[in-house]
């Protein structure tokens, strides 16, 4: 194809001549990477379209050494963490939206609690040109331990003490202290936590939660290691309910979590929020369709999303970003 009464569009010098623009200027348009205004992008796509010109993405990847291919690794998958997780699959949906828009494709693997050094067997493969790892779980010292040499990681999850590795997320411990707050405002007196604080992020929520308990409220609380699970929640819920007396506040490390104790606190004999209010985290999709909808503390996902593939392609360029947490949003429906 040819421009009006021109020679034939053949590569990204004949859209830049078109255009108006250096080569350098037509490359980072096409390729959705690097810092451009959004006219001049704008222009240079609308005259590729209008020539039928696309990017040979390969030959660009081939020159630069690079695969064009980004891991996204679920840690834990055979230990109940999947793709059927509200939360998973909704950040797996922004991710392919994200690296779609940067020409690059996704990976998805699942890694074994008992696979041994996982990490280090993707990012040395050669396969890949960087690694999204879906939460932290207990792999801190995996990360922290990343060859530099190796292809480069960014963390969904609790920012990590030591600063070695990125990690991209909520505050958790803000997230905590708001539904602890909230339930003492709500006159509760008899809390409750419902999640494992083995995992980082959930640790960080009951530290918050914990936080901002008065003496005598903390004294009373009780901490229930509740699986992240639909089912294992649920049985925790059901045993504890059984076995002692009823809380009349409980936040729960995940909407998920909070689900599955509201079905096991309605078989209890409870009413929500009469007898027993109840906070969860995340804000899923299925926290509003909740009967009663649930109060909730939201994580931005769809910005979690993005600062996870800008800080990784920073990485790829040879930059350092920092790791950031995220301010969590309030959600308060008829739950509590």
């Amino acid at each position: 194809m040819s421009a009006k009464g021109g020679p034939p569009v053949r590569s990204i010098i004949d859209i830049a001549r078109l255009a108006g623009v250096s080569v350098s200027t037509v490359s980072r348009a096409l390729s959705g990477k690097g810092t451009l205004t959004r006219a001049t992008r704008d222009k240079v796509r609308a005259v590729a379209a209008e020539q039928g010109f696309h990017l040979n993405q390969s030959a660009r990847n081939l020159r630069m050494g690079r695969t064009g291919t980004i891991a996204v690794l679920l840690p834990d998958h055979d230990r109940g963490r999947s793709l059927s997780d509200p939360l998973v699959s909704t950040m797996l949906d922004l991710l392919v939206d994200a690296f779609a828009r940067r020409g690059c494709g996704l990976l998805l693997s699942g890694a074994s609690a008992t696979g041994g050094d996982w990490l280090a067997q993707w990012a040395k493969s050669g396969r890949v040109d960087g690694i999204i790892v879906i939460g932290q779980s207990d792999h801190v010292a995996l990360f922290r331990n990343q060859d530099g040499r190796a292809a480069p990681l960014v963390v969904w999850g609790e920012p990590d003490a030591e600063g070695r590795h990125i990690a991209i997320g909520v505050d958790n411990i803000a997230g905590g202290g708001m539904a602890a707050r909230h339930l003492i405002a709500k006159g509760r007196r008899h809390l409750a936590f419902f999640g494992s604080v083995t995992v980082p992020e959930f640790a960080g929520r009951y530290s918050g939660f914990a936080r901002a308990l008065p003496d005598h409220l903390w004294a009373m609380h009780q901490h229930v290691p509740a699986p992240a699970t639909p089912d294992g929640a649920y049985r925790a819920a059901r045993d504890y309910f059984a076995s002692h007396d009823h809380p009349d506040g409980i936040f729960c490390a995940t909407d998920v979590i909070a689900l599955s104790v509201m079905r096991a606190a309605r078989e209890a004999g409870m009413a929500i929020p009469r007898d027993l209010s109840i906070v969860g985290f995340d804000d899923i999709a299925l926290a509003q369709a909740a009967w009663p909808p649930l109060t909730t503390v939201r994580q931005d996902c769809a910005r979690i999303a993005e600062m996870l593939t800008e800080s990784l392609f920073a990485l790829i360029d040879g930059k350092r970003p920092p790791s950031e947490r995220l301010a969590p949003q309030w959600i308060e429906r008829q739950s509590s």
